[in-house]
Formats: structure tokens, sequence, C-alpha cells
């Protein structure tokens, strides 16, 4: 398969600063995607191929790789939708310490397929998005500390269509629509809190900046293939602790060394399988190999670190050049039973500019 993807945003908005300790925004935001899916058959092609259709929690069924029909298509592509459109109302206020909040609203809505009166619209879906940021900043011109709070509920609603291709008399065929089949609800929660100092600051460069970070992400969900339903929930947390210094400056030359420690772990069921009804069919079709290696990677708990150094050349007051390295080690504390390693390790090197 050949994912491909589109996005354009906008926004607008105004500030009313009727004193230097006091400020009001607000701004207004649409912005949509577009996301393309196809395939491609590499292999014999005397063969019958399968595809795997996931519409929640790894369950949903299986459907052969053949020709123009069906969800992942041989001969053309199929878009996925979305468009999002909401706003924003943003509050700062004080002087030497100042505290900034942000709430904000968007309405998520979109489609899988292509809507005409000959192509199918599989699925179709929907949700609310509801967020706050906040930010409060103290200190001096020497030493400024820095405290966050962000925090997002998505709730997501997923239905597929029910419908049947009709061959007209002029050899074209119409899809026609039955009605919709509520096949995902789903409830994603995450939340931040943060804190940074900054320590000797000269020039907008601090020689120390440390921090802490502690992260918690929820996510519950259930598909429904009537009459066969999973109910799914997954919590994980995140923290890590964090130190940058200055080992020199010279002139226009800036050499950083950074440690990092982290720390993660999760928790929940990822089935818990029934029925609503009684039934003689089937039950759809679950892909435990591809659920349990998701699961065990969010949820298992694990340790690690990460050294960095960096050189930053500095053209004008707000252009920089620069060169890191950065290595990242981390370690699970409990054999892993459907990962194939315990550990991982990633060396990194990156060029790029800042400005």
């Amino acid at each position: 398969m050949r994912p491909c993807s589109m996005r354009f945003g906008v926004s607008a908005g105004f500030r009313y600063a009727p004193t230097d300790a006091f400020s009001l925004g607000l701004n207004l935001a649409y912005r949509r995607t577009l996301e393309q899916v196809d395939g491609e058959i590499i292999g014999l092609t005397d063969e019958k191929y399968f595809t795997f259709i996931d519409l929640g929690g790894f369950y949903g069924s299986r459907e052969l790789f053949d020709g123009s029909n069906g969800y992942v298509p041989v001969s053309e592509t199929r878009p996925m939708f979305n468009s999002f459109y909401g706003g924003a109302l943003q509050i700062e206020a004080g002087k030497d310490t100042k505290i900034f909040n942000e709430i904000s609203f968007m309405r998520r809505d979109g489609y899988y397929g292509k809507r005409s009166s000959t192509t199918v619209v599989y699925t179709e879906h929907s949700s609310n998005i509801i967020g706050y940021h906040g930010i409060l900043l103290t200190g001096n011109k020497a030493n400024r500390h820095r405290v966050g709070l962000d925090f997002t509920y998505e709730g997501l609603n997923n239905t597929e269509n029910i419908y049947r291709m009709n061959s007209e008399v002029d050899e074209y065929t119409v899809v026609e629509y039955f009605g919709q089949n509520e096949v995902l609800k789903r409830t994603d929660i995450h939340a931040s809190l943060f804190y940074t100092g900054y320590l000797g600051i000269t020039d907008f460069r601090p020689v120390w900046e440390f921090g802490a970070s502690a992260d918690f992400n929820r996510r519950s969900s259930l598909t429904t293939i009537y009459p066969f339903y999973r109910n799914s929930s997954l919590s994980a947390i995140n923290a890590n602790l964090y130190g940058i210094r200055s080992l020199f400056v010279q002139q226009k030359n800036l050499l950083t060394l950074g440690v990092q420690g982290n720390f993660a772990m999760g928790f929940g069921d990822p089935k818990m399988d029934g029925t609503l009804a009684s039934s003689s069919s089937a039950a759809p079709r679950s892909a435990d190999t591809y659920l349990n290696k998701d699961f065990e990677y969010k949820t298992a708990m694990q340790a690690g670190g990460c050294v960095t150094v960096r050189y930053t050349r500095f053209f004008k007051k707000n252009i920089a050049f620069y060169v890191e390295a950065k290595d990242r080690f981390d370690h699970l504390l409990k054999k892993a039973e459907y990962l194939p390693g315990n550990y991982r390790n990633i060396l990194e090197v990156k060029v790029g500019c800042t400005f």
C-alpha cells in the first residue's frame, strides 16, 4: 500500500490589550487534511491476497485484495477527508509574573471513500475536541521559570455505511445507501504538566536549562460489529527529567551538553469481547499479534536516558546553524512477551538552522 497526504489550514483572530498587564484574544481556525491509499500486488498474480480491515481495536474483517472493489483498491486511490473548524479564547495577565490561558474547541468531520453517485463512501466520522493550554512565567532578566499545563479531550464516533451497487440500463453502476451502523466510539484524553528553568541568561541564552514533565494519556474504545463487540482501554504515564549546560560561549560559537532520564509505564485491557445477542455467525476477525505488540509497546514499564552534544554557530541575533549528536537508550524493566527485544539504542545526527 502507498499512502500520501495533504494538509491545508487558515486562522484569523484579534487581540485586545487595554493595559500592559492584561490582554484578551480570540481566533477562528479551519484546516483540512486529505490522506489517500492505494495498493499494488508485488508477487505472484495467480495467488489470492487479503487485507485486514481494522474498524477499531484491531477488530474487523478480512477482504480480498482484488481490483477496484473494497476498502483498499488495486487500480485507484481511496481518500480519507477530514475538516476541522473551531476557535480559541486567550487571556493573559500580569507583568513580572505572567499567566496565559487558552481554551479551544474544534469540530472534526470526515469520511473515507469518494462522494459521487458511482463511488462508495465506506465510513463517516465526527468528533468534538476540547483543549486547554496554560502557562505561568516568572523571574527576572537573568533567571526565568516556566510552568505549563495542557489538557485535550476528544470523543470520536465512526459509522459504516450500508450500500448496494445497482447496474443501470446505460451500463453505469450507481451506489444506493440504506443507512449506517455505528462501529466505533472512542475517547482520548491527554494531560501534561511541565516545568522549565533558565539560569544565567545572557543575550537570550541561558547557561543552565533544566526541567521536568509528566504526561498522562488515556484511550477507551467500543467497537461494534453487531452482534459482536470489543471494549478496550489503555492508560499510559511518562515522566522525564533533563538538564542542558552551555559549556562555553565564545563570540558567536556555543557548545552545549544535555542529559535526560525518563520513565514510562501503562495499564489497561487490550480486549474485552462479548455479544449483544446470540448468533450462529462467525465472530469478526481479530489481529491479535498486532494488538498485543501495540499494547505492550505503549504500556510496558521502561526506563532510559539520553545524552546530547550540540554545536551552534550564530550568524545574526536570531539566525544560527547547528550540528547535533544524540544517543538515546531505553530498556524494559520486565522481559518482553510480544516485542522482539528488551532494549533500544538510537543514535541521531542532525544538521540544521534556526531563525
